[in-house]
C-alpha cells in the first residue's frame, strides 16, 4: 500500500521527523552536502533515522565525524546508515575528486539535497579564483550534481537548498567577482542563492524526461553557525524590519528558531522570484552555460592572474542543444599515462579531423559550430586532441587555435605528419625530409605552439600497414625531437616490424593505426603494446566515413538502452586499458553521445556477443578498404591515405 502523505497540517514549527512520521526510507540512498553543522546533520540524522542509506559530505571530516555521532547512533537503531566522503564546493579540484569517487563506486541516489554553503563572508575567493558565495554556494554544487547526475535514479530527486536571502540580488553574470563593483556580503549571498533557484529549474527542465525532476527550497530563519560572519547590529536591524512587517499584518513578533529545521512542502511550480516564466528560462539558461565556462579552460586564467568577464556568443545549434540537455563532466573513462611519465590523457579524446569542410577540404558550413564543439569537448574534460595540418589543408589547426588558445596546461594536442593534400583533394604520402619538416612547421605555426607535444609519424596505405622500412622518415623527427621542437614521436599505420625498428631508433609512445569492434586485425599487437605500456588510438573507431553497421550492436544497444555508435566506443574502451578514442564529429549532439559512452559499462556476455562480430567480419574481409571508402574521398593512387 502506498502511503499518501497529508501536508495541510504542516506550519511553521513543524519538524522532519513530524513530516517523515509513519514513513519508511529502508532502501533509499540520499546524498546530503554540508554535514559538519547546521540543517545538514539534522537533515542527515531524521532521514537516517527512518532507515535511508545516507552519505553525508563535509570539508572537514573530523568535524563532520564528531557533529554526526548521533546520526550514526539513530543510523543503526534504526536498520539506516550513514558514511562520509570528503568535499570542499570552494575546490573543484575536490569537487570532481569526491565526485570520481562516487561514479567509481557506482552506487545510485534516489535523492541529492545540496545543502552545504556559506554566508555572508568577507570578501574572499575559492581556490580556483571565484569568489567566495557564489564559487562555493552556487558552482560547487553545479559541477558535483551535473558530474554525478548519472547515478540519480530515474525518478529520483534533486533538493537545492536555497534561502530568502535571493531576494537580496538577482545573479550578476556580467561582474560575478565583484571586480567592477563594491563588494557586499548579503549581496553576493543573494547572488548564490538566487543561482541555487535558477539551477534547480534549469536541472528540472533538462532531466524532467527521465523522471528526474528539481526543486529549491526555503527552510526558513534558522539560527545556525551558517551566520556567524553576520554583523549583529544587521540582523537586529532586519529583525525589526520584519517584525513592522508583521505588526502591519496583525503578527506577532519574529522569533528564532534554534530547532530541529523544517523542511517545508515543495512547491508543484518552481519559484520565480516575481519574475515571469520566460524570464526566468532565459536565465536559467544563461546561467548553466556560463556556469559549465568557469569549470574549463575559464578556471585556468583566473588562477595566471586573468580578468574574465563570463560574456561570449553562442551560436543557434549550441544554444538548442544546451537548452535539451546539459553535458555532465565526466571522468571519460579514466587516464592513461604515456611512456615517460611526462603526458597524461583521459582515454576519451576527441578527433578534429571532421571540423573541416566535406571531404575534410576547406573550411567547414559553420564556423561558430565548429568552434563551439571544440571549446564544448575541452569543457567537458576532453585532453586529447588528434588533429593534423593536412586537415582541410590547415583548417582544423586554425580553429582549434581560434577556439582553445592559448590552451589550457594540461591539454595535449597530437598531431601527424608524412602526408599532404593534393590540388585535386587527393591525399598523398609526404615522406621526404623536407616534406617533414615543413608538416612540423606548418603545425606549430597553425596552432599557435613553440613544441608539438606528440607528433605521429604516418606512413602505410589506405588502412593497412606496410613492410617498407621507416628509418629515413623516423631519422627527420628524431632529429626534430632532439632540437625541441617535437617532445614525444608516435606511429600511425604502422605493424608490429616496423615499430621495433622504430623503437631501436627513439621511444615511442603511442600507436595510432585502423581498429574497431569489427576490424580487428590489431588485437595482438594491442595485448603486446599494452605490456609495453605504449598507448593504442585507434582510427576510425566508428567505421571510417561508412559508419558501422551491425546487427548484434543494434541488439546491444538495445539491451543496454544507448545507440549502436555508443556501444561500439564503449567495447574499445572495456577491450584494453591502453586503448585511448579520439572520435569526430561537427555536431554538438554527437559529441555528447560519444562523451556519454565513457561511462557505459557493457556486461562480461554482450562483450562476448561483440567479439563474436569482430571475429566473422575479419575472418570473411581480408581488407574491406572499399567498404569503408566506398562513396567517400577517392583516393589519387593505391597507396594514397585518408587519415
Amino acid at each position: 500500500m502506498t502511503n499518501i502523505l497529508e501536508t495541510t497540517s504542516f506550519g511553521a514549527t513543524t519538524t522532519t521527523d513530524d513530516v517523515l512520521s509513519g514513513v519508511s526510507l529502508k532502501g533509499k540512498r540520499i546524498l546530503v552536502t554540508g554535514v559538519s553543522a547546521g540543517i545538514g546533520v539534522e537533515t542527515a540524522r531524521s532521514l537516517a533515522a527512518h532507515g535511508a542509506q545516507v552519505v553525508g559530505s563535509a570539508r572537514d571530516l573530523n568535524k563532520a565525524k564528531t557533529a554526526t555521532a548521533q546520526v550514526r547512533k539513530d543510523a543503526a537503531a534504526n536498520g539506516g546508515s550513514f558514511e562520509l566522503v570528503e568535499l570542499d564546493l570552494a575546490n573543484l579540484k575536490s569537487v570532481r575528486a569526491c565526485a570520481d569517487g562516487l561514479l567509481a563506486k557506482g552506487d545510485a541516489f534516489d535523492v541529492v539535497i545540496a545543502n552545504a554553503g556559506v554566508m555572508a563572508t568577507p570578501f574572499g575567493h575559492t581556490a580556483d579564483g571565484f569568489e567566495t558565495q557564489f564559487g562555493t554556494n552556487h558552482l560547487g554544487h553545479f559541477v558535483l550534481v551535473n558530474r554525478i547526475a548519472p547515478l540519480i535514479r530515474r525518478g529520483g530527486r534533486l533538493i537545492n537548498v536555497s534561502s530568502a536571502g535571493h531576494r537580496y540580488s538577482n545573479v550578476d553574470l556580467v561582474d560575478p567577482n565583484f571586480e567592477r563593483t563594491s563588494y557586499d556580503p548579503m549581496v553576493a549571498y543573494g547572488r548564490s542563492k538566487t543561482a541555487n533557484i535558477l539551477f534547480a529549474i534549469a536541472f528540472d527542465k533538462r532531466h524532467r524526461d527521465r523522471g528526474l525532476r528539481a526543486a529549491a527550497v526555503h527552510p526558513g530563519g534558522i539560527q545556525t553557525e551558517l551566520g556567524r560572519y553576520q554583523d549583529p547590529g544587521r540582523i537586529e536591524k532586519m529583525i525589526d524590519q520584519i517584525n513592522q512587517q508583521r505588526a502591519a499584518l496583525g503578527k506577532g513578533p519574529f522569533q528564532w528558531r534554534d530547532r530541529r529545521p523544517v523542511l517545508r512542502g515543495l512547491s508543484r511550480q518552481p519559484h520565480r522570484a516575481g519574475r515571469s516564466a520566460r524570464s526566468n528560462e532565459r536565465r536559467c539558461t544563461r546561467l548553466c552555460d556560463r556556469s559549465k565556462s568557469c569549470r574549463g579552460a575559464l578556471e585556468e586564467k583566473r588562477r595566471n592572474g586573468w580578468r574574465v568577464v563570463l560574456t561570449f556568443p553562442i551560436t543557434a545549434e549550441e544554444q538548442g542543444t544546451r537548452r535539451n540537455e546539459m553535458i555532465e563532466q565526466k571522468d571519460l573513462a579514466g587516464s592513461f599515462t604515456l611512456p615517460g611519465n611526462s603526458v597524461t590523457l583521459n582515454r576519451m579524446g576527441y578527433g578534429a579531423m571532421q571540423l573541416a569542410g566535406p571531404g575534410v577540404w576547406g573550411p567547414p558550413r559553420d564556423v561558430n559550430t565548429a568552434i563551439a564543439v571544440l571549446r564544448r569537448a575541452a569543457e567537458s574534460g576532453v585532453n586529447h586532441i588528434d588533429t593534423s595540418d593536412y586537415y582541410g589543408p590547415h583548417v582544423t589547426n586554425q580553429l582549434i587555435k581560434q577556439a582553445l588558445h592559448p590552451y589550457a596546461k594540461d591539454l595535449v594536442i597530437v598531431t601527424k605528419v608524412g602526408a599532404r593534400r593534393g590540388p585535386d583533394k587527393s591525399w598523398l604520402h609526404a615522406l621526404s625530409r623536407q616534406e617533414l619538416v615543413d608538416a612540423v612547421h606548418d603545425n606549430l605555426r597553425n596552432l599557435g605552439l613553440d613544441h608539438l607535444d606528440v607528433v605521429n609519424l604516418r606512413v602505410g596505405g589506405i588502412s593497412e600497414p606496410g613492410q617498407e622500412s621507416i628509418e629515413e622518415p623516423l631519422t627527420v623527427l628524431v632529429k626534430l625531437k632532439r632540437e625541441g621542437l617535437i617532445r614525444h614521436v608516435g606511429l600511425s599505420n604502422v605493424s608490429p616490424q616496423q615499430l621495433a625498428e622504430a623503437q631501436a631508433m627513439t621511444e615511442i609512445v603511442c600507436v595510432q593505426n585502423f581498429y574497431n569492434v569489427a576490424r580487428r586485425n590489431d588485437d595482438a599487437f594491442i595485448d603486446d603494446l599494452a605490456a609495453q605500456g605504449i598507448a593504442y588510438v585507434p582510427f576510425f573507431p566508428l567505421g571510417g566515413f561508412t559508419p558501422l553497421q551491425s546487427s548484434a550492436l543494434d541488439a546491444a544497444a538495445a539491451s543496454l538502452k544507448a545507440i549502436p555508435m555508443q556501444v561500439a566506443l564503449a567495447w574499445l574502451l572495456q577491450r584494453s586499458p591502453n586503448i585511448l578514442l579520439i572520435p569526430g564529429t561537427s555536431s554538438l549532439t554527437h559529441l555528447r553521445e560519444n562523451l556519454q559512452s565513457s561511462l557505459l559499462q557493457i556486461p562480461p556476455e554482450v562483450m562476448a556477443d561483440l567479439d563474436a562480430v569482430g571475429t566473422r567480419l575479419t575472418n570473411s574481409t581480408s581488407r574491406g578498404d572499399s567498404a569503408v571508402h566506398r562513396g567517400t574521398v577517392a583516393p589519387a593512387r593505391k597507396d594514397a591515405l585518408p587519415k
